[in-house]
């Protein structure tokens, strides 16, 4: 018997977030993630699984920045409690609107230094953001297969050209998960 291959969990939580909120998916605490990402890894290993997304900082004088970053806060709670990693960027504030700076890069830097160090064969990547395809063809340089998770209604075809392996959820792939 050959051993398990060597899974590694890479996820983007703005874009499984927002996929989720637009095909009314809801979110922690009514998601399994656990129960998600056995999914994804089928029957393989699964060395890490890493969650990245922009931390919330609020001011005390700011109620829905408080009450967005207390759920935030919350859900950091029931990932560790599932040994997650957490990898926070930041959101920044633009124009009353905002927008996650960092998460990329550092969701680029674990997959392509993470394939330098021998850390998985596979990575599963649910990220639909072009910015990572040069981490993409890093890993796959160094014998790493990467497979991309995206979403049916708007699949990134960059990823899905450079990827060997690629499932594309839909709606009824995630309702499985809703507790």
């Amino acid at each position: 018997m050959s051993p398990k291959k060597r899974v590694k969990i890479f996820i983007d939580g703005s874009n499984f977030f927002f996929y989720c909120k637009e095909v009314g998916i809801p979110s922690y605490p009514k998601f399994d993630f656990e129960k998600f990402v056995k999914f994804l890894a089928k029957e393989r290993k699964i060395v890490g699984k890493t969650y990245y997304i922009g931390a919330v900082r609020a001011k005390p004088t700011d109620k829905k920045a408080m009450k967005m970053m207390a759920k935030q806060m919350s859900f950091f709670s029931y990932l560790k409690k599932y040994s997650w990693n957490i990898n926070k960027g930041f959101l920044l504030k633009t124009n009353n609107k905002h927008h996650e700076k960092g998460v990329d890069v550092k969701l680029a830097l674990d997959l392509a230094l993470g394939a330098v160090d021998d850390e998985y064969d596979v990575a599963i990547l649910l990220s639909s953001d072009t910015d990572i395809l040069p981490a993409v063809e890093q890993a796959q340089l160094r014998g790493k297969s990467v497979e991309y998770i995206g979403f049916a209604n708007r699949p990134s075809n960059a990823m899905m050209a450079k990827s060997k392996n690629k499932t594309l959820l839909k709606k009824q792939d995630l309702k499985k998960f809703v507790i």
